[in-house]
């Protein structure tokens, strides 16, 4: 498919974001906060190299999948006791009726089954309501996770993996130079222990010899 000159300038903008990010980040200076306390505006700045409608449309995609999955996860199946209940009439009724009869397998399945519905019922109306909240909860992280996933024709270069690598490379490097400058203090100290003990020994050396020729 032949690129509009439109296009190609935005896929070009969002390379370049991601590549100026990474990039400063190679260049951190290691003396600052841990790396990874520079992982969430890190993710900000690569969100930034989308669209507020391909972002809104991905948190859009989670939460449909979210409450999707959740659904799944009520939606039990009916109990063949239920299923072929001897008893007709409301649940409540056949509840009612399997109980005089100390029918209990049959009360329980009915019980079990009620309790079902009910979460089934109160997790839809929680998801229905509270779906905008849903959308807003997902982290930066996972947004861009889906993006990265669903926008490959973009092949904008901001790899969360990738990004998790370097920050992490970055991390043991500071973590190294944090150790060599301990080494590099107690040689110091040494080195001035040293040079007192050098001094002293001296002092007593001339004392010494001018006090036994």
């Amino acid at each position: 498919m032949v690129q509009t000159r439109n296009q190609k300038k935005t896929l070009e903008s969002k390379e370049k974001m991601a590549i100026e990010t990474l990039l400063s980040l190679s260049e951190m200076d290691i003396n600052e906060p841990e790396p990874e306390n520079i992982l969430p505006s890190l993710l900000s700045n690569l969100l930034n190299s989308f669209s507020h409608e391909e972002i809104h449309e991905a948190r859009t995609q989670l939460a449909r999948k979210y409450c999707h999955n959740e659904m799944i996860r009520v939606d039990l199946p009916m109990h063949e006791l239920v299923k072929y209940c001897p008893y007709t009439g409301t649940i409540e009724q056949q509840l009612v009726k399997s109980k005089q009869e100390n029918n209990w397998d049959v009360y329980n399945a009915l019980l079990q089954y009620r309790d079902n519905m009910t979460n089934y019922e109160n997790t839809y109306n929680y998801l229905k309501n509270n779906f905008e909240n849903i959308k807003n909860n997902f982290t930066d992280a996972q947004v861009l996770n889906y993006l990265n996933k669903h926008k490959k024709k973009d092949n904008v270069k901001s790899d969360l993996m990738n990004v998790k690598e370097q920050l992490n490379i970055l991390k043991d490097i500071k973590s190294l130079k944090e150790k060599l400058m301990a080494k590099k203090l107690i040689q110091k100290e040494m080195e001035k222990e040293i040079s007192q003990m050098e001094n002293e020994f001296k002092k007593k050396m001339d004392l010494f010899k001018g006090k036994y020729p």
